[in-house]
């Protein structure tokens, strides 16, 4: 989603490690409950945020936000169906 359209209520906590890339990507968790929010990193847009789709509650956003690629599409679990019309990717895409 756009960056500028994003706003956060409480105190977020971070967890950054190095990805398959070797690149930094940090996740964004509730400082409450722990559940992860986002991630964020060099391998990101800073314009947008990835957010992980369980914590939108707005069911329309969801149903207009069609996932246009899948990472690691070959470990999708076989009762997991491929999103039509979306890349199919074995892994991050290089920078």
């Amino acid at each position: 989603m756009p960056a500028a359209d994003f706003k956060v209520q409480g105190a977020p906590k971070k967890y950054t490690s190095k990805a398959d890339s070797g690149r930094a990507v940090t996740t964004v968790f509730c400082g409450e409950c722990g559940s992860p929010l986002w991630r964020e990193g060099e391998m990101t847009d800073p314009n947008a945020k990835i957010v992980r789709a369980g914590n939108i509650i707005d069911v329309g956003a969801l149903n207009d936000a069609k996932p246009l690629a899948e990472l690691y599409a070959p470990a999708r679990a076989n009762w997991i169906p491929e999103t039509e019309g979306a890349h199919q990717m074995q892994g991050m895409p290089p920078s």
